[in-house]
């Protein structure tokens, strides 16, 4: 009887070892300067868009280097990489080009803002810019959400609403999409639109 007392508090101890460990909040102010912490910060994105029905369904490579980098990659892929965190190349070959130096939470969220992009890519029409980064804004803004960090969540929707009305108006649709219809209303609609228009 003892033994079968002792194997269950030592179970009950390990089980709540094992929970804590998964319970602990992720420091998401923390600076990713190795590349091991970014590959698992990716990868956690890549997850989150599997999980969204929003992934490519093949491997898209991350690049992690300086920001200075990153810019110069963007500019040589036709952007203005003056405002580029982070960037996504379709072709040659496809990568998504993440920073260094970045908090937790802002390399996260910007790795699922150019996975998203890449899914955009593969299945919607070419777009009104607005339409694009606002289906980007709200991935990154649903992806905050889902690991609890509503402080970057409201930066997310100030700096749209800030930067562009109407991409913002363009969140805000989605959002409300979702909660109607789920995940399937949102794609139909991005597939189907060109430009956001008030109805």
């Amino acid at each position: 009887m003892k033994k079968v007392v002792l194997l269950f508090l030592t179970a009950i101890f390990v089980f709540s070892c094992f929970s804590y460990s998964f319970a602990e909040e992720y420091d998401w102010n923390k600076i990713i300067n190795d590349e091991a912490e970014a590959k698992i910060l990716y990868q956690k994105a890549v997850d989150y868009v599997k999980q969204m029905k929003m992934d490519v369904g093949r491997d898209i490579y991350m690049r992690f280097e300086e920001p200075e980098h990153v810019k110069v990659h963007a500019s040589n892929g036709g952007r203005s990489g003056e405002n580029v965190f982070a960037f996504y190349r379709p072709m040659g070959p496809e990568l998504i080009f993440m920073p260094k130096g970045a908090t937790a939470i802002d390399f996260y969220t910007a790795a699922v803002h150019e996975l998203t992009h890449a899914w955009n890519s593969s299945n919607c029409p070419p777009q009104d810019r607005s339409v694009n980064e606002g289906l980007s804004k709200w991935m990154e803004f649903m992806s905050c959400m889902a690991v609890g960090n509503r402080s970057k969540a409201g930066r997310i929707l100030y700096e749209s609403s800030v930067r562009d009305p109407i991409e913002y108006k363009v969140v805000q649709h989605l959002m409300e999409l979702y909660k109607k219809g789920g995940i399937d209303s949102v794609k139909q609609y991005v597939k189907t639109t060109y430009k956001y228009e008030d109805k």
